[in-house]
């Protein structure tokens, strides 16, 4: 039996369901700061460079912040899929 064959047989209902629902809240965290980071970015009121650069400026640091967010937003479920499937994620 090869070790993938392995794997998912070991693989219950529980934990399958567990695994599913810490994919589905990173989802939808994920989507929450979407919406944010398009709230965070607001329009130049005038044509002039200086409010140009604000906006720039300020998307520059939405998009900054969303993609490190998302990151760490991912890198939680991975190390909870980790602990579920029973390799201790902690350092020793």
């Amino acid at each position: 039996m090869s070790r993938v064959h392995e794997f998912l047989s070991e693989i219950t209902l529980s934990t399958a369901l567990h695994l599913l629902g810490i994919i589905l809240i990173a989802l939808l965290v994920n989507r929450f700061l979407k919406i944010l980071t398009k709230l965070m970015i607001k329009p130049a009121t005038s044509q002039s460079r200086a409010a140009q650069a604000r906006e720039q400026q300020t998307r520059t640091l939405a998009v900054v912040f969303s993609g490190s967010v998302r990151k760490v937003v991912w890198v939680v479920p991975l190390i909870r899929a980790l602990d579920l499937f029973g390799t201790n994620p902690t350092p020793r």
